[in-house]
């Protein structure tokens, strides 16, 4: 285990001392952080989910195998909101003016794509575990960054 992941495990402890939810904030934090660091292309493609699968998918996993190498998690949960997270970066990058969702959503919701791309149960459990699930995925970053490095 390296100090990193020594640094994110204390964290997680700290702002997730609630079991019930703390491995889902732990899976949360990490995908966040690894959604942020895969590419999203320089032009809009045509089937974006496509893409992911054949373009980004390999490098996410090849992130969260290598980080669960030192922190546990469950990388099922992570791989699926990593995604999720991922093609609202491109929606934000390549965006459509269009209604993507409608509803209980707010604006920013809406012109971000939560509807389409991340599921309710998400949505409500990210929003009430905000500050948990920030604070966490600043510390992944650095475990990121070292999967990069090394």
């Amino acid at each position: 285990m390296n100090i990193n992941s020594i640094d994110f495990s204390r964290q997680a402890n700290e702002v997730a001392s609630d079991c019930r939810t703390r491995g889902r904030i732990v899976a949360s934090a990490i995908a966040l952080a690894v959604s942020q660091a895969l590419p999203i292309p320089s032009f809009e493609v045509e089937d974006i989910s496509a893409h992911y699968n054949t373009q980004v998918f390999e490098h996410a996993r090849r992130y969260l195998n290598e980080i669960n190498e030192s922190v546990v998690f469950n990388t099922p949960d992570a791989a699926a909101l990593t995604r999720q997270l991922w093609l609202m970066r491109y929606s934000a990058a390549f965006p459509r003016f269009e209604v993507l969702c409608a509803g209980q959503y707010g604006f920013f919701d809406t012109l971000m794509g939560v509807g389409v791309f991340v599921d309710e149960g998400s949505h409500c459990f990210l929003n009430d575990n905000k500050q948990a699930v920030f604070t966490l995925a600043h510390a992944a970053r650095t475990m990121v960054a070292e999967v990069n490095n090394g």
